[in-house]
């Protein structure tokens, strides 16, 4: 009897030992794909009562660094976008001849950045495929400005901050122990973005030439896909 019951007890262990919830690396780097759908406003300068516009994206990449918190859940910081004063020559004043020529020159800096806490089910080693839930904040920084070629035109600018709270469903599949790959739609909740608008339009009056305004959504027109490749350290 004494014997079954320690063949007994050491198989409970062993079973409880293949159950442990780590997921049996500490830290992982990753690349992404990003594929989004998004409703962009352009400020009250840079279109007729602040119109939105459709902007569709469907490749682009971002690289993301994950690691093992205490509580064997993750922590994952992505470098979403970093766009630094790009510069773009416009053409969009028509010539009598029904040409076009340069109007001047936009410059875009973007830079945005996500934080992610995620909460992993079913995490045992063997497992290859494993869903998991993560909570996100992604600041941002957008600023675009326009400096005329011609002295009809004049200097308009459009600066946007933004927060986003994200609820982020997950899934991995892990190829071997080192590769794996990663699909998460991430869900925008909700939105907290502050615009400032200029136009140094001398005929405005000084005190109209900037414009703010502060908008708090809720599940927002902000619509992604991600696919990623993780490596593990």
């Amino acid at each position: 009897m004494k014997i079954a019951a320690s063949v007994f007890l050491l198989s409970c262990c062993i079973k409880v030992s293949a159950q442990d919830p780590s997921p049996g690396y500490k830290a992982a780097v990753k690349l992404y794909n990003i594929s989004t759908l998004q409703v962009v406003r352009h400020g009250a300068y840079f279109g007729t009562n602040n119109t939105p516009s459709y902007d569709l994206e469907v490749m682009h990449g971002a690289p993301a660094v994950q690691w093992q918190g205490r509580q064997r859940h993750f922590h994952e910081a992505e470098l979403t976008r970093l766009l630094v004063n790009r510069s773009y020559q416009t053409y969009d004043v028509s010539t009598p001849g029904g040409g076009w020529e340069r109007s001047g020159t936009r410059n875009v800096t973007h830079i945005a950045l996500r934080y992610e806490y995620i909460v992993t089910f079913g995490k045992k080693e063997s497992r290859k495929l494993v869903p998991s839930l993560g909570l996100g904040l992604a600041p941002s920084f957008f600023r675009q400005s326009f400096e005329p070629g011609s002295v009809t035109l004049f200097n308009t600018s459009t600066t946007h901050l933004g927060l986003d709270g994200q609820v982020i469903p997950r899934l991995n599949y892990h190829l071997n122990s080192r590769i794996y790959l990663d699909l998460n739609i991430p869900v925008s909740a909700i939105r907290l973005g502050t615009t400032t608008s200029t136009n140094r339009n001398p005929v405005i009056p000084a005190r109209q030439q900037k414009i703010s305004n502060v908008d708090l959504s809720l599940a927002p027109s902000h619509y992604s896909v991600r696919f990623g490749v993780g490596f593990r350290l």
